[in-house]
């Protein structure tokens, strides 16, 4: 039975010396202080929220910008290749009516 109470008595002294002192939560308080210090304090957080907020605020203005200015440009194009279409689609009809008059008079046209 001593025996058991000599494990009993080694085991918690071994969980006691594992456990912190009053002088290790003293430096482990300290050290956190001074990790906490150097963080941003709540002022700074907020500056650099709204400094980010007028940044993103910025780019999305100018994406919108750019995506406008996309637009233009594909609307553009695509009113300029319509316009070639019905460009070429007119000159072929002046070519058909040349080659129907120029036949009606007995001419060759050369191509």
């Amino acid at each position: 039975m001593n025996q058991d109470f000599s494990e009993l008595v080694e085991y918690l002294d071994k969980k006691f010396q594992e456990t912190a002192t009053k002088g290790d939560i003293g430096e482990f308080r300290k050290g956190t202080n001074e990790k906490f210090s150097k963080l941003a304090t709540l002022e700074e957080f907020d500056q650099f929220k709204k400094e980010n907020k007028e940044d993103i605020n910025s780019l999305r203005e100018q994406v919108q910008a750019l995506t406008t200015s996309v637009d233009g440009l594909v609307k553009f194009m695509t009113d300029s290749k319509q316009e070639d279409m019905m460009a070429k689609k007119q000159t072929e009809r002046y070519e058909k009516w040349f080659q129907i008059i120029a036949d009606k008079l007995g001419l060759k046209l050369e191509s």
